[in-house]
């Protein structure tokens, strides 16, 4: 069985450039600079961003996603955004010293499982065209330990049935289906049992049922 070892970072190597990472990992200046990160993406709560030192700081752009690992988490409405984040960085040219060695861009959460395994699926999703199924697979491939919590998977199963957007094409009006998700976590936090793991579980199975019914919507 893959366990957590010592600091890292983790090429997702069909994507040039892309790394994955625990809070370790992203704290060490000396792999980031290994590696010619230029780009950091935390998906955590606001202490366990890495505070490197002001030369780093410099050198490196940042995006800070304030994420819990809870399935009940909204990641749908960063995910676009983090994805094109990320593109535009892999994109970015090589500087003079090294013309060889792609653009480094991280994705990291505290351990590199569930929020970081999230975006970086989110991206191989949108980007690759891929099925959540397909995209967790060759996450997996280049990193074993990925695996978004429960709540993070069916939000990215959604964000698939979505066209990887929460809004309408073309608009800035909300898919319905995001809307329903809302509107289900939102009363899943209602009541005497508010936040327990029955209600979120029951919220879950509720999400999923109708997930299958607009699934089979869209084959036929």
């Amino acid at each position: 069985m893959d366990t957590l070892k010592d600091a890292d970072l983790c090429a997702i190597a069909v994507i040039p450039g892309l790394y994955i990472s625990d809070r370790f990992g992203a704290r060490s200046q000396f792999l980031l600079r290994s590696h010619n990160i230029k780009y950091v993406l935390s998906a955590t709560c606001e202490q366990d961003v890495p505070r490197w030192d002001e030369t780093t700081l410099t050198k490196i752009s940042t995006m800070h996603l304030d994420i819990d690992d809870h399935p009940m988490q909204d990641i749908l409405c960063y995910l676009k955004q983090a994805c094109d984040w990320i593109h535009a960085a892999l994109e970015e040219k090589p500087d003079g010293t090294d013309p060889q060695k792609p653009v480094g861009v991280l994705v990291h959460c505290v351990q590199g499982i569930s929020r970081s395994g999230a975006i970086v699926v989110a991206y191989l999703m949108r980007y690759h065209s891929l099925s959540y199924s397909d995209a967790l697979s060759v996450a997996r491939k280049h990193r074993p330990l990925i695996a978004p919590n429960p709540g993070f998977e069916q939000q990215l199963r959604l964000w698939e049935l979505c066209n990887y957007d929460v809004y309408a094409a073309g608009s800035d009006i909300l898919r319905p289906e995001y809307e329903f998700w809302k509107a289900q976590c939102r009363k899943a936090f209602q009541g005497p049992e508010a936040g327990s793991k029955k209600v979120i579980h029951e919220t879950m199975n509720n999400i999923e049922a109708e997930m299958m019914k607009w699934g089979t919507m869209i084959e036929n």
